[in-house]
Parts: C-alpha cells; structure tokens; sequence
C-alpha cells in the first residue's frame, strides 16, 4: 500500500508500533525544467522485521511531493508562458 502526504504533513502511520521505515529519500529531480508545474518527490520505505514486512503497517511506502520552484518560465516560439498548476488542481504551493 502507498500513502502520499504533501511537504510538512504528520507522518502519523510512522507511528504505528512495531512498524520502522527507512530515512527519507533525498528529493528527485524535477519533472519538468521551466513553468510552474513541476513536482518532486520522495520516498521511505517500510522495513522488514525478522526478514518479513510487517502486515499491520498501514503502509509498506511513505511518498511525499511538492511543487518545484524557481524554475524559469517556459518559451515557446518566442513567446513566455506561465501556468500556475497548483491554483487549479489544489496542489500545495511551491516550497
């Protein structure tokens, strides 16, 4: 099971007994290189306990995205364009 959390949400399935996950991932590369719809991610992993994942974590990885930012804005044929994604899909702002 994948549980996704935005930047700065609780981890509160980190809590759970009995369930240990790996450190955080570093971030990704961005998935795009101008604009403003860019998204990073990354990611921990449930470890196993006596050579078994534990079937009572409600999550085997933990995967957080944000927003890329300080990108510069795309050019096509001469011209810039900018598109907010985050205002329309309810994303979390750039971080």
């Amino acid at each position: 099971m994948l549980v996704a959390a935005a930047a700065g949400e609780a981890d509160d399935v980190d809590e759970q007994e009995g369930c240990e996950y790996s450190d955080w991932s570093d971030w990704s590369a961005c998935s795009k290189t101008c604009g403003n719809d860019g998204v990073q991610e990354r990611q921990r992993r449930l470890l196993p306990v006596n050579g078994h994942l534990p079937t009572t974590c409600a999550a085997t990885l933990r995967l957080r995205r944000r927003m890329c930012s300080n990108l510069p804005p795309c050019v096509t044929a001469g011209r810039t364009v900018s598109f907010n994604f985050a205002k329309l899909s309810g994303a979390p702002e750039a971080v």
